[in-house]
């Protein structure tokens, strides 16, 4: 134990002291919120909540959806991680997750340090981890019993992990990223997305023959399958057939696409819009997981073959929710959290050009292109479905990096050389003085 406490001390003391002073502002600022909005918000539940008590009890990943039991319902990794918490406590508790969730602050800011360190220097790095860490919607779902805060860190830890391999792609660096992306998908498994981009991504950085490129890669996607296999195989085992990571693609592709789709889950009068047709849901009374889902998939596909330029047209709304906002957007949040959030959103997008900008001319326009391309998968894939706030804040701190490290350039007035020199430091853990 003096051994492990003596390198816990000396890990911290090795870490930047303003960045111990954001992540400790960023966990009194969660604390205070936790007062300050309303118990009854933070408090419901979502569906995480039952798997992750069944899961404690035994019964495996066993949710109630539609009235009937559902084994795929939601992605494995918060589910366990809210069961060992609760494993812990010995019973079911908001208060430990919210504990749990604060705890994860360290991570994200540490993830976020080090690649707005290596664009925007110093500065880049402390604004760009207060800005992730601070960000409203972020930091009030880190505060409820639902998996985005997790989500929004692994999409970030395998944006900094592909930026770091760029210079660097050691078969350790290859075999550590794959196995983030396997574990971020066991999140959230848009994450997957990614994968495909970072790939790409690579092959222009790397300029290397398509056999290297290609050998690389390997290890990567190898390795998270690897960690993804599992839960795909119980899935096919437990469903009879290829099912994927959860079992309601089939209701979240209709959810998108029916004649009264708004983009998002609430209609235009903010009404759960699964509930609002009584055809479909008489249609799928009673019938089994995958009857119900089998019921959804083949209504959108009827919907979208009968009416592809409507269907074309719901497309891009979607995507305009994803990039903007819906009318619907904050309707179960409190009015204020709606018109702050949306003004911090604007002076996002306006601090992101600006930023985009001084990184371009200092040459990191590969890494602008990466958190650019990170944003952009995420909300192309998810338009297929139904777009939420929530989906686009998973994502949003690869805005908030490309803005805090370009201004903060800006600001420090570093030469182009130098900012280089400073970011290929940061990455491989060198300095211009020496090893760190």
């Amino acid at each position: 134990m003096p051994v492990v406490a003596t390198a816990i001390v000396g890990a911290v003391r090795r870490v930047d002291p303003l960045l111990l002073l954001i992540i400790g502002l960023a966990v009194l600022a969660r604390v205070a919120a936790a007062h300050v909005i309303p118990y009854a918000l933070l408090a419901t539940p979502w569906e995480y909540e039952e798997v992750a008590l069944n899961v404690l009890s035994g019964n495996g990943f066993l949710g109630t959806y539609h009235g009937v039991p559902y084994l795929g319902l939601v992605h494995p990794l918060y589910p366990l991680i809210t069961a060992a918490v609760y494993g812990v406590v010995g019973h079911s508790s908001l208060l430990a997750m919210q504990v749990a969730q604060s705890a994860a602050v360290v991570p994200a800011a540490w993830l976020t340090f080090q690649l707005g360190s290596a664009l925007g220097g110093r500065l880049g790095g402390l604004c760009a981890a207060a800005a992730v860490t601070l960000h409203p919607a972020l930091l009030v779902f880190s505060l409820r019993r639902h998996s985005l805060w997790f989500d929004a860190i692994f999409f970030l830890a395998t944006l900094v992990g592909t930026y770091q391999i760029r210079a660097d792609p050691t078969v350790r660096r290859l075999v550590v990223l794959g196995a983030l992306f396997g574990v971020g998908m066991l999140s959230r498994a848009t994450v997957g997305v990614f994968l495909g981009v970072a790939g790409l991504w690579l092959a222009w950085q790397w300029r290397v023959p398509a056999a290297e490129w290609g050998r690389r890669m390997a290890i990567v996607g190898g390795v998270a399958l690897i960690v993804v296999a599992p839960w795909l195989i119980r899935n096919a085992v437990v469903f009879q057939r290829p099912t994927g990571f959860v079992s309601t693609d089939g209701q979240n592709l209709w959810i998108g696409n029916n004649p009264a789709a708004s983009g998002g889950a609430l209609d235009a009068a903010g009404r759960d819009i699964v509930r609002i047709d009584p055809v479909l849901m008489a249609a799928i009374e009673g019938r089994t997981e995958m009857e119900q889902q089998r019921v959804y998939r083949q209504a959108a596909v009827e919907y979208i073959r009968a009416h592809p330029a409507t269907a074309v047209v719901n497309y891009l709304r979607k995507l305009w929710i994803f990039l903007f906002w819906a009318e619907q957007t904050g309707a179960w949040y409190p009015s204020w959290f709606r018109t702050s959030y949306l003004a911090f959103y604007v002076l996002l997008l306006a601090a992101t050009t600006v930023g985009g900008r001084e990184l371009v001319r200092a040459g990191h326009g590969g890494a602008v292109t990466l958190c650019l391309a990170l944003f952009a998968s995420v909300g192309l894939l998810q338009s297929v479905f139904y777009v939420e706030g929530r989906h686009r804040w998973g994502v949003e701190a690869a805005l908030l990096i490309v803005a805090a490290s370009g201004i903060a350039l800006r600001l420090s007035g570093a030469s182009e050389l130098e900012t280089i020199e400073k970011g290929r430091g940061a990455m491989l853990g060198v300095s211009p003085r020496g090893r760190t």
